[in-house]
């Protein structure tokens, strides 16, 4: 979840072990080498999204392409382009055109680098335009636009680095037309390419946006919105006439946090549960647009459960503007499983609208085991360079409980530094002497011997041997037994530094660099345990494939092939409606009426082990 738009900072830019770092007094942070997002996408397909539109067949298209990235899913929409290495995505770019950007970086559509070598160089990611019908001879009036952005949230392009477009014509050679070199964090602009060259005016022409860059991660990168080509147009046709959208996705409904325990959010729901949100809304129109905004929030069914109701917003031509939804007493409803999941929605209604495709947002609300200020996704990663530096992130409770583990997500890169170890602190106050929680731990990546691999970067779950009852305001964090940089994941879309604190020298200060840690405090009964059993390192880790699901689903986990597992589908009323043991790792679910299902798997001893959430869709 992404709620609110950070201003780059610059940096002292560094050199170190082959990969790029950003530095700040002894607080580093340093850039992505792999893409987890794409990774654990492609590992488990579609458990991290709501909804993906479905694959079309398409053939030669027609006038007006125009695409802005706001679908759902991380690869280009392929009724429109033909490949898919660019990242499509709304964590990187900063107050972009509209929600969604298509990123260009190092890395390639599996998330991994081109070429692992510090010093590789060239071109990188490709998007390439499906044949579009541009046989209009002599037309005068064909123009192609985009936005573009270096930098965003990622890394800068060097002066070296860059961005180009070229055209396919009807000599089957690609022309270059249009190409910029890179630079720091910019607002997006709008670049205007006029198309009246006989040689592109033919049936099967092409566009294709290109960038040169290092290769070796997620490095040099590009932000690309809003793709429009069209005749009647003009070198002035810059507003797109009738669209007003959403700019960013994420919109927590909890006043300081992405997620807290369902038991805690019910203990106090006055208390963490905020009276209304405030949401931007852009006019990429040059006339002024009245549209009406409304907040649904949905049970697990998608039966509706609250509405805010429709409020009309007035927005200036080109402008943006804010629209705040007020909240009645309201809260979220329990569910079967040990994290309660809401999906909700956000709709603009506006007459008349050319691109409904922005208009609506489908997003979650987690009520997790744990407090969390990030919204999951890493854009850089973060550590200290001092031997037995300090890192401490406060959290207040909204009620006491049983302090069972702390989940971190540690971005991956190929250096090994899992011999670099730290212990694990708990404090009640900084003022205050740490209590060791577990002494000489290592960076973990979510994955089984992953030091050496290209991990997808999950949470990990360091479990406590020894519970700890807290109330109040505790400070979770490390000591680290040397100057390594441990590369805690960072959020750089929510702000938390007035809870980030590093003491390098015996006295405590705030983090300078904006952003949220990637760290989690986990609470609980030692029963609702299970329920994260599929990210620790237990070694019953289960995935399960495709969801949504029609026919059959796929169960892959790490057990010995003589133990059973079994399985129970409980329904969003809490009843069972299927079980049964895995039979060569799937399960049938062609029975199954179409909607949202946990399912808890448990093995010989019928002890729950893992749940997962499973839509059924024939």
């Amino acid at each position: 979840m992404k709620h609110k738009t950070l201003t780059s900072i610059f940096l002292l830019q560094l050199f170190s072990l082959g990969n790029f770092t950003f530095s700040k007094a002894q607080e580093v942070v340093v850039p992505l080498k792999y893409n987890s997002v794409i990774k654990q996408e492609l590992s488990n397909p579609l458990e991290s999204k709501i909804h993906r539109p479905k694959s079309l067949t398409c053939d030669t298209l027609n006038l007006p392409f125009v695409d802005d990235f706001s679908d759902y899913g991380i690869f280009p929409n392929s009724c429109r382009w033909t490949d898919s290495s660019v990242f499509v995505n709304d964590d990187f770019p900063v107050n972009p055109p509209s929600v969604g950007v298509a990123t260009f970086d190092g890395v390639d559509r599996k998330g991994n680098p081109y070429n692992p070598s510090s010093t590789s160089y060239g071109p990188a990611d490709t998007l390439t335009s499906k044949p579009i019908d541009l046989n209009y001879i002599s037309d005068t009036t064909i123009w192609l636009s985009f936005f573009y952005q270096p930098q965003g949230l990622g890394y800068a392009p060097a002066a070296h680095d860059s961005l180009v477009l070229e055209l396919y014509g009807s000599d089957s050679v690609w022309h270059r037309v249009w190409s910029k070199t890179g630079s720091g964090n910019t607002a997006f602009v709008q670049k205007m390419v006029h198309i009246s060259d006989p040689l592109y005016l033919f049936r099967g022409f092409r566009f294709r946006f290109m960038n040169y860059a290092s290769l070796s991660g997620m490095l040099d990168q590009w932000n690309l919105d809003y793709v429009r080509l069209d005749r009647s147009r003009s070198a002035s046709d810059t507003a797109i006439t009738n669209d007003v959208t959403f700019v960013k996705r994420g919109l927590s409904v909890l006043k300081n946090y992405q997620s807290v325990p369902y038991r805690h959010y019910m203990h106090d729901t006055i208390a963490v549960m905020d009276t209304s949100k405030i949401i931007q809304l852009k006019n990429l129109g040059s006339s002024n647009a009245a549209v009406n905004h409304e907040m649904e929030f949905l049970r697990d069914d998608f039966s509706l459960l609250y509405s805010t109701g429709p409020s009309s917003v007035s927005i200036p031509g080109g402008g943006t503007a804010t629209s705040q939804k007020n909240f009645s007493a309201f809260h979220f409803p329990s569910f079967p499983s040990q994290d309660s999941l809401l999906c909700y929605t956000r709709n603009i209604i506006s007459t008349p609208d050319n691109n409904m495709q922005n208009d609506t947002l489908l997003e979650k609300q987690e009520l997790c085991n744990y407090y969390a200020y990030d919204d999951g996704t890493a854009e850089n990663g973060y550590g200290l360079s001092v031997a037995a530096g300090q890192i401490a992130y406060r959290f207040d409770l909204l009620m006491p409980d049983t302090l069972r583990g702390i989940q971190m997500k540690f971005v991956h890169v190929d250096d090994d530094i899992h011999l670099h170890l730290f212990n694990l602190e708990l404090w009640t106050s900084l003022t205050s002497s740490s209590t060791t929680l577990m002494s000489s731990l290592h960076p973990y990546y979510g994955e089984d011997d992953a030091y050496y691999q290209d991990s997808i970067n999950q949470f990990h779950t360091y479990l406590l041997d020894n519970p700890v009852p807290v109330s109040g305001t505790i400070y979770i964090g490390w000591t680290q037994l040397d100057q390594t940089i441990l590369r805690l994941g960072l959020d750089r879309n929510i702000n938390s530094n007035s809870n980030m604190f590093f003491n390098i020298s015996g006295t405590w200060q705030n983090s300078s660099i904006a952003g949220s840690w990637m760290m989690r405090p986990v609470f609980g009964k030692a029963s609702d345990w299970a329920s994260v059993g599929d990210i620790n390192n237990s070694g019953n880790i289960i995935s399960v494939y495709p969801n949504p699901v029609s026919q059959k689903l796929t169960v892959n986990y790490l057990k010995h092939s003589e133990e059973k597992i079994f399985y129970s589908f409980i329904d969003v009323m809490g009843k069972n409606i299927l079980s049964g043991i895995v039979e060569s790792r799937q399960i049938n679910v062609s029975k199954l009426q179409d909607g949202i299902y946990v399912v808890i798997f448990s093995d010989n001893n019928h002890k729950r082990i893992s749940s997962k959430k499973i839509i059924v869709s024939h």
